[in-house]
């Protein structure tokens, strides 16, 4: 099982790498998470933290092609980017899909005083992850 999921990830890495992307990276030192909590008067998400910010550190590398697609690693994790765009000169949003688990997160890059905060969001798991410089 272990061989095939092998192939398919270098197959899939072939495919991707033959195309046109920018990439970037991001390095974070740090991680912490909140609870997310829907909040039905407002219809949206409150954030609860669980004051849980430990030593973390990672390099993301982001590929994004012209069609707003691609892929997001941090060496342990990888996500396919199903839509990126920038909000403004400090921020992004994407939409990813968190290979392993093989379900759909939200992702916001923000570009702080001290350097780039990536922030994931797994709704259903109601858990956001907060990876900073």
């Amino acid at each position: 099982m272990k061989k095939i999921l092998i192939l398919l990830l270098s197959l899939f890495s072939l495919t991707l790498y033959g195309q046109d992307y920018e990439t970037f990276v991001v390095q974070t030192n740090y991680r912490q998470t909140s609870k997310m909590i829907w909040n039905y008067n407002e219809k949206k998400w409150d954030f609860v933290s669980n004051e849980d910010k430990i030593p973390f550190a990672s390099k993301w590398e982001f590929r994004v092609n012209s069609d707003s697609k691609g892929l997001v690693s941090n060496g342990t994790i990888n996500y396919d980017i199903l839509e990126f765009k920038y909000v403004d000169d400090t921020t992004a949003y994407l939409k990813v899909n968190h290979v392993g688990l093989g379900r759909q997160m939200g992702m916001v890059l923000v570009k702080g005083e001290y350097g780039m905060t990536v922030a994931v969001f797994d709704e259903v798991g109601r858990t956001s992850y907060y990876f900073t410089p």
